[in-house]
């Protein structure tokens, strides 16, 4: 009943925001997709994803809000922000509800059109509910940026795990992926 709950909050959040200006960001591997549509509010950036795996069928959705922001000098570009993020979903034959922290980091060298980037959130067991006890959603990428501020093509590696209450961990993705972001 929470799942389909929080899909519906999620789809009319994402749709009232979908009037402002944003990104949109898409990533594929063979068995793993996600979606993710960010918008600007204020110096802050609200986002909302979805990934999905196709071979255990899990999905994973989330919510979350950044403080941003950019810093150029003649040596490079770097763009920053920490927030956090709300995950909900099926973890293995589990539910998974997990308040993360975090932050997502990208420098391009230079202020050339390579950049690299990383992302990080982590949930301890006081922000993670349900039968997980310590979630987290990882990931470093290396970005080209093909169009200035506007298109981006990358390859990354990501890992997304669980931690459950009986003491295993649950991987819900750990590999490889291709993606593009666009910014409009």
């Amino acid at each position: 009943m929470w799942r389909n709950s929080l899909v519906v909050v999620l789809f009319f959040c994402a749709s009232g925001a979908a009037r402002a200006a944003g990104i949109l960001d898409l990533n594929i591997n063979n068995d793993v997709a996600e979606l993710k549509w960010g918008t600007s509010v204020g110096t802050g950036q609200l986002s909302f994803g979805g990934i999905y795996h196709d071979l255990s069928h899990d999905w994973l959705a989330y919510a979350g809000f950044l403080g941003r922001g950019e810093g150029g000098t003649s040596v490079g570009r770097t763009e920053a922000g920490i927030g956090g993020r709300v995950y909900g979903g099926p973890l293995g034959a589990n539910d998974l509800l997990a308040v993360a922290l975090g932050g997502e980091f990208t420098v391009y060298p230079s202020n050339g059109n390579i950049g690299v980037g990383g992302y990080g959130y982590y949930a301890p067991n006081v922000l993670s509910m349900r039968r997980v006890t310590r979630f987290w959603d990882a990931g470093l990428r290396v970005e080209f940026e093909v169009i200035k501020r506007t298109g981006y093509v990358y390859l990354g590696y990501r890992q997304i795990r669980g931690n459950l209450d009986v003491g295993t961990d649950v991987d819900f993705d750990r590999s490889g992926q291709i993606g593009m972001r666009i910014a409009f």
